[in-house]
């Protein structure tokens, strides 16, 4: 690992001399070499995902992660827990904005790794791009992380909730934890997705990813997720399983702005009422 970091920081210190043509005859191309550089496992992962696909296989095969980070789960299970492993650039992100990198992590770590790179800022985007990495997430890899994440058993949701060697602790280093399953999704999934065009959180419209003020909780109770266009946001009460008020969901999704961004709905239309309704009698069938 000393030595990986070694030949990060060299390389760093001498890419204005590599990109340089004239200073590199008789070499091979620079982008033939950085797409070699890409495949060499040279970065540490910021932090490790959380303990609950760790240490169950079973966890891990229900988030269906990304093929890389599967075999990085993979591995820390074979080690009995976070261990020292370095991963390549290519398919992985080199965070360009450093001061929240651990929330960059915790929207997107079961579709690309945030790596770890010393002087993360410094890094030209030019080496980034050539080595097959991304500097930020793109809006698949944390679409596809949201999606995975809402749509796990609730057993395992609550049993990652509840394991406190994740959860961010106030005033303290969040080195090493990688949050819990709220933290993540309030505190890393939603405000990323606050980043995006109304157009391209289209696709999520009718996803299964609002979390439920009332249905999150600590005990046995399963978690409940709706979809956006659930949402009304004017209903002054909610109508189960049908329409949910503003307040029915999570603090965050109103606090960013998410309602606005996903056009939810102000209230039902006459069409979506007589279809509840019709619903509900034939659900009732010959019940009074």
């Amino acid at each position: 690992k000393a030595q990986a970091r070694q030949v990060v920081d060299a390389l760093l210190a001498s890419f204005s001399h590599l990109r340089d043509d004239s200073q590199q005859l008789g070499e091979p191309p620079l982008d033939e070499w950085l797409r070699h550089l890409g495949s060499l496992r040279l970065a540490a992962p910021f932090t490790a995902p959380p303990r609950a696909f760790l240490e169950s296989a079973t966890a891990a095969e229900e988030l269906a992660p990304a093929p890389p980070v599967a075999a990085l789960l993979a591995f820390y299970r074979a080690a009995g827990g976070p261990a020292d492993v370095l991963v390549p650039l290519r398919g992985n992100i080199v965070p360009q904005e450093t001061s929240s990198t651990h929330l960059l992590s915790a929207a997107c770590w079961s579709h690309a790794t945030v790596l770890l790179v010393p002087n993360a800022r410094a890094v030209p985007t030019e080496l980034i791009a050539g080595a097959g990495a991304f500097p930020n997430a793109t809006y698949e890899q944390l679409f596809g992380h949201l999606l995975a994440i809402t749509s796990l058993p609730p057993a395992t949701l609550q049993a990652w909730q509840r394991d406190q060697r994740d959860s961010w602790v106030d005033g303290r280093s969040r080195t090493g934890r990688s949050g819990s399953f709220r933290q993540q999704l309030e505190l890393g999934c939603y405000p990323f997705l606050a980043t995006a065009e109304p157009a391209t959180l289209s696709r999520l419209a009718d996803e299964r990813i609002v979390l439920l003020e009332n249905g999150y909780s600590l005990e046995r109770r399963p978690l409940e997720f709706i979809a956006p266009s659930r949402v009304f946001v004017d209903l002054s009460q909610g109508a189960p399983p049908h329409a949910y008020t503003l307040r029915d969901a999570v603090f965050a999704f109103s606090r960013f702005k998410l309602h606005a961004l996903f056009d939810c709905p102000r209230s039902p239309s006459l069409a979506q009422i007589v279809s509840w309704m019709d619903e509900m009698h034939a659900t009732a069938g010959e019940a009074p």
